[in-house]
């Protein structure tokens, strides 16, 4: 779950109607990685990665509207995992890596009398762009767990920072921090 908030937006919300489902915004994702060992404490792995995400902003809005934004994106996540020792099968790990993706579907609303409705011209939006790929860098520290000699569980603490800027970015910060759970089996291709 990143959680996707502009700070300045979120520290001078006005807790109405219109605002208060965006009080928490956050972005629930899904992840499918496959990663191959190098050595005992080295892993490398790519995969795709796909999360939604709502926020809404006040900042240099066109026409004078606040916009709620929700957008999906979908990337290929490329990263190092290393493992620290430890007596048992249990231990913490880092992991660098990158992700290059796509932003797929961009909405936004703006309130009106009858409730948010969908503003249909999105290239009105002030910084609109029709530039939708990124690049993120990632970083994560986290705890492994063994079950059982071909399955594990993992939770992680994750953060990363968008390189290349999508228009999108004028709303919404550049840095993102969440929290992964994360469960690991082993098959014959990676044995």
């Amino acid at each position: 779950m990143a959680h996707y908030v502009n700070i300045d937006d979120f520290k001078n919300q006005r807790y109405d109607s219109y605002e208060s489902g965006y009080k928490y915004p956050f972005s629930p994702g899904l992840e499918l990685m496959v990663q191959r060992k190098f050595l005992n404490y080295l892993e490398l792995g790519s995969g795709i990665s796909f999360q939604t995400s709502k926020f809404q902003s006040h900042v240099n809005i066109s026409y004078g509207y606040i916009h709620r934004f929700q957008c999906t994106e979908i990337s290929i996540p490329l990263e190092a995992r290393i493992y620290f020792p430890q007596k048992n099968n249990n231990r913490f790990f880092l992991s660098l890596g990158a992700y290059n993706g796509v932003q797929v579907g961009v909405t936004s609303r703006i309130p009106q009398s009858v409730g948010w409705t969908e503003w249909k011209e999105l290239e009105k939006i002030a910084r609109y762009s029709t530039d939708q790929f990124f690049t993120d860098t990632y970083s994560d520290i986290g705890y492994y767990w063994k079950l059982n000699e071909k399955e594990g569980i993992s939770l992680l603490s994750f953060v990363t920072y968008r390189i290349n800027a999508t228009w999108l970015n004028t709303y919404q910060e550049r840095i993102h921090w969440g929290i992964k759970f994360s469960y690991q089996f082993k098959t014959l291709l990676t044995d």
